[in-house]
């Protein structure tokens, strides 16, 4: 069974042995991982940076707001029976109630769909530090979250360190046999705890562990409260603050009127997480303990993803249908438009909300943001033209051949598409102010026959462009449309329990087969295959797959405030 336990101690990380460095423009929740040279150069060295980017992808994909952590990973013994071992940082001085709430409230301004976070504020005066005389101790992650909503932020030099213990018999990927336990589940329970959930939103350990003694080196705790202990309840209208093992708490952001989940009472493990302990595969990620065996999904119906939300982070829009996002070699001269052409009349099947400026999918947006400070404008407008449905990207400078992209080498072009009949890529083209055009090698991509999987299918065509097309089904069907034939390379799916948003489908998030750090299921036999002009071919796809979405970054220091043990 797996435990929990939280201590704190001052703590210098040594400097960098592994560096990923590949960035991609701001837009959402980005986690840079740094892998020390245990990890690198260990026989499974795959596995285990498979697995951390795995618990990376769900993270990223579940969180769309403006931040960057930096997280390094280890691997080797810990010893008492550890599984994970996290040093994160808790800077310090801590904020004022008063300061921390009204960063929440412009948090909520600008994401209003938070509807979590909303009910957590308005109940706000019914939970702990209720007359707001305590400051607030808020972790590394939520931190950087809420310095974007005006929270005055002390300097941060160091960043939080995840050790893996070796000496554990962990499951590097998923399915996750019975007798083993789920690594990615246990990393996804420490990230959320970096960014300010579960015990790393709590100071009730710290308290326990003496924080308030004389002479304690964790003073600086005593008399403040976690964000998350501010929704801790023990009965409507009755708030918890204790480390009482007979006590019994649960978290609710309606003034303890409806528990979501209990909160661990063991001061042993950590009274941040979920309680009771879990009884087998499927339990919570966020539990104080759990047995060997896969945990549930972590997903945005997760009572995790309510505990983030109330912290202030905001749940992203996966795909509702069909997400395609394609990079297109660089235009030859400097393009004003560039036109993706769908088969029929499927105007009211796309959306391009999030397409019109989010520059990981509208490089018009990102020149904008990349070259000219977020001065000019953005679009991705839908038409008919009698025969076929157009999606035209525009903006307010051209896209010249010489910009280089930070996610990739070349630019991305993304939509998704809404319920409704599977959408047929016919072709697309860079346009130009004298109204030429330059057609680009096109590959369409359905998904065929049933099931509840999402599949992510890649393949790069000619060596020229590539295509990421998520969908539901049982295999793909793929088509020439071209009247060209077509050499395709670096073909492999990817299977999902979830919807994956469409802008974590680019080099940076999701790279493809064959490249650094992806976890695409290789279709080795397409490489180098010549599909012939209007002709097609089934893929069938044989297997689930784990979602894992590479994130990158760089590195720094780290303070323990959490632990997790096994017996």
């Amino acid at each position: 069974m797996r435990r929990h336990r939280t201590v704190a101690w001052q703590a210098s990380i040594p400097a960098l042995l592994a560096l990923i460095a590949v960035s991609a423009p701001a837009h959402a929740l980005i986690i840079n991982p740094i892998f020390e040279s245990s990890i690198t150069t260990n026989a499974d060295a795959a596995e285990l940076e498979g697995a951390i980017v795995s618990a990376i992808a769900t993270e990223e994909g579940l969180y769309n707001n403006n931040a960057t952590i930096n997280y390094k990973f280890a691997y080797g013994p810990l010893a008492g029976a550890i599984l994970e071992s996290t040093t994160g940082t808790d800077p310090s001085p801590f904020p004022t109630y008063s300061a921390y709430v009204s960063a929440l409230a412009t948090d909520l301004a600008a994401n209003p769909s938070n509807s979590v976070l909303a009910t957590a504020i308005t109940n706000l005066p019914k939970g702990n530090d209720a007359n707001g005389s305590a400051p607030i101790a808020v972790s590394y992650g939520q931190t950087l979250l809420l310095d974007k909503y005006g929270l005055a932020a002390p300097t941060v030099t160091f960043v939080p360190t995840t050790t893996i213990n070796s000496l554990n018999n962990n499951a590097f990927s998923r399915p996750v046999p019975s007798s083993e336990f789920d690594l990615i589940g246990g990393l996804e329970h420490e990230i959320n705890e970096v960014l300010g959930g579960a015990n790393g939103g709590s100071v009730l350990n710290i308290i326990a562990d003496g924080a308030c003694s004389p002479g304690s080196s964790l003073s600086f705790a005593c008399g403040t409260f976690g964000p998350l202990d501010l929704y801790r309840y023990s009965a409507p209208g009755t708030p918890s603050f204790t480390t009482s093992s007979t006590a019994s708490s649960y978290f609710s952001i309606d003034g303890g009127k409806t528990k979501i989940v209990g909160f661990n009472q063991n001061s042993s493990l950590d009274l941040g997480d979920f309680a009771p302990a879990g009884t087998g595969p499927g339990e919570r990620i966020q539990n104080a303990f759990n047995n060997p065996g896969q945990y549930e999904a972590y997903t945005n119906a997760s009572p995790e993803a309510a505990m983030m939300q109330a912290l202030g982070w905001d749940l992203t829009t996966p795909c509702k249908k069909e997400c395609y996002n394609t990079f297109a070699i660089r235009p030859k001269r400097d393009a004003t438009s560039f036109t993706i052409v769908l088969a029929g009349n499927v105007t009211g099947q796309i959306n391009t909300s999030e397409t019109a400026y989010d520059a990981l999918v509208n490089p018009f947006a990102y020149v904008n943001q990349a070259f000219f400070g977020n001065s000019g404008t953005s679009s991705a407008t839908v038409s008919f033209d009698g025969k076929n449905t157009l999606i035209t990207f525009t903006g307010t400078y051209p896209i010249l051949p010489s910009y280089a992209y930070s996610y990739g080498s070349n630019p991305h072009f993304g939509f998704e598409g809404t319920d409704g009949s599977p959408l047929q890529l016919l072709n697309e083209y860079w346009g130009y102010d004298d109204g030429s055009t330059d057609l680009l090698s096109t590959l369409g991509i359905t998904c065929q026959g049933g099931g509840s999987e999402f599949i992510v299918f890649f393949a790069e065509i000619n060596q020229a462009t590539g295509e990421w097309n998520e969908c539901q089904g049982s295999g793909v069907m793929l088509t020439n449309p071209t009247g060209l034939d077509e050499l395709l390379s670096h073909v492999g799916f990817y299977l999902s329990d979830t919807s994956i948003p469409l802008d974590t489908l680019n080099f940076g998030d999701f790279p493809p087969p064959d490249q650094p750090g992806s976890q695409f299921t290789d279709l080795a036999y397409l490489d180098d295959y010549v599909l012939a002009a209007d002709s097609s071919v089934g893929v069938s796809v044989p297997e689930p797959a784990s979602l894992g979405i590479l994130g990158v970054g760089l590195a720094g220091l780290g303070w323990m405030r959490r632990r997790r043990r096994t017996t």
